[in-house]
């Protein structure tokens, strides 16, 4: 029987797609693999660590927080309070925390698994030296890094969009690139146990997305798309 290897649940468009054989395993060899839980905090916004992260299974949200009030206790939900920001998803084969290794610059979000994840941790400098002697992987960070940035444009034009607006648009687009699709549909990975955002309370009375024990099921995806052109 077919089993499915990592480079097949690995997106073309990633990172670790786009590295040779070759500057994978001298990458590995500067890297310590490590499995977190669920719910883990990942990176920490405004934290100075400068660590780089290959994600290899399992799936994490960034999230932009809001400045904590004062004597408010830490999130530990892997999904934000309703005065936060879901930015982005990230599965196999992305690379995160790359800037701040690079800069030397506070992590500019939080990343939350949503579900159990292996990773490769590098350490910011060993990822330096790496990319001065593999210009293939510092063209593929190149390209990672345009993604990026087109991104980032498009958060800053949604700034003046509703909530609603900009949690429809992160969530199609999280379906186009790592949905999973199922005989019960289009699904993301999702703890009900997790505190919901408003914007999907409202998603889900309209029938766009519905919310099982462990993952959001997309009933609706050109809804949710035409939801985030506004």
């Amino acid at each position: 029987m077919w089993e499915p290897t990592l480079d097949d649940v690995i997106p073309s468009t990633s990172y670790w797609a786009q590295l040779s054989e070759q500057d994978r395993v001298d990458l590995k060899a500067l890297a310590n693999p490590d499995t977190l839980p669920a719910g883990e905090t990942v990176i920490r916004q405004r934290g100075r660590s400068y660590s780089v992260l290959i994600i290899l299974q399992g799936h994490v949200v960034v999230i932009s927080e809001a400045k904590p009030a004062a004597g408010a206790l830490p999130a530990t939900a892997p999904y934000p309070e309703p005065s936060d920001v879901l930015l982005a998803w990230r599965g196999p084969g992305d690379i995160i925390g790359e800037m701040a290794a690079i800069t030397k610059t506070p992590r500019s979000a939080t990343v939350r698994a949503v579900e159990e994840i292996e990773i490769l941790e590098i350490d910011g400098d060993d990822f330096v030296d790496y990319l001065r002697t593999h210009f293939e992987a510092h063209l593929a960070l190149d390209k990672v890094l345009s993604q990026r940035v087109a991104e980032s444009a498009g958060e800053v034009r949604s700034e003046r969009r509703k909530v609603s607006a900009r949690v429809a648009q992160v969530l199609a687009e999280a379906a186009d690139r790592v949905g999973r699709q199922s005989r019960g549909g289009l699904w993301l990975p999702f703890p009900r146990t997790q505190q919901d955002l408003a914007a999907l309370k409202q998603f889900r009375a309209r029938g766009l997305v519905t919310t099982r024990p462990t993952r959001l099921v997309i009933n609706d995806l050109d809804a949710l798309r035409k939801e985030g052109e506004y």
